[in-house]
């Protein structure tokens, strides 16, 4: 089962709709198990109305956060470090960082956000995968999704799983090395939203020669 923590915002609703879609079984976690409910359903509707059935539930976060066997982070930056409350029910399990902190141009940045956490939770197996894919595009079932995500982890194993979970929704990965790397990742997410505001697009990242 794949869980989401703080699934009830954009990038949790997107993955999570196109996951169900795919046929994972999943669920939504959130601080307020009425919004869980609440997007859980809206879940269904739409799948439903694309003759298909979702396996969903939903709770709170750390309800969420035990049940899942991968989890996936998707709460707002400013909020990540509740993640640590959390530490007992992930464990060694493989938790996958979509958080994108929207780093400044002029900011140094010392650590990623998937590296602060990897330092939170010193069991977990974090993966840096998805922040460079659209929600608008991932709520869109309609839509063919060309841009890549790109994946950084120090556990090879993990990594592996989650391209392989990548390409169950379609969306193509890229191995883009070690957990350190998740720094140009992010980088890479604040100029595309730059990008996105200043065309009116939803771009994303496509890399030539793979």
């Amino acid at each position: 089962m794949l869980s989401f923590i703080g699934g009830t915002g954009k990038q949790g609703f997107g993955l999570a709709l196109r996951f169900a879609y795919a046929g994972e079984s999943i669920i939504i976690g959130s601080r307020s198990v009425e919004r869980a409910e609440r997007t859980a359903l809206k879940i269904k509707s739409i799948l439903k109305a694309h003759g298909k059935e979702a396996h969903i539930g939903a709770g709170d976060n750390r309800e969420a956060a035990e049940k899942g066997d991968i989890v996936f982070l998707t709460i707002p930056y400013k909020h990540f470090s509740a993640i640590k409350e959390l530490e007992n029910e992930i464990g060694d399990k493989i938790l996958v960082d979509v958080t994108n902190p929207l780093w400044s141009f002029k900011q140094e940045v010392k650590l990623s956000a998937s590296e602060e956490i990897q330092n939170m939770l010193e069991n977990a197996k974090v993966v840096c995968a998805f922040k460079t894919i659209s929600s608008a595009l991932l709520k869109d079932l309609s839509r063919e999704i060309k841009a890549y995500s790109l994946v950084c982890s120090d556990y090879e194993n993990a990594k592996k799983k989650v391209i392989e979970l990548s390409d169950k929704i379609k969306v193509r990965s890229i191995d883009a090395g070690e957990l350190k790397n998740a720094a140009i990742v992010e980088r890479l997410t604040t100029f595309l939203l730059y990008l996105n505001k200043k065309y009116n697009i939803e771009s994303g990242i496509i890399v030539n020669g793979i």
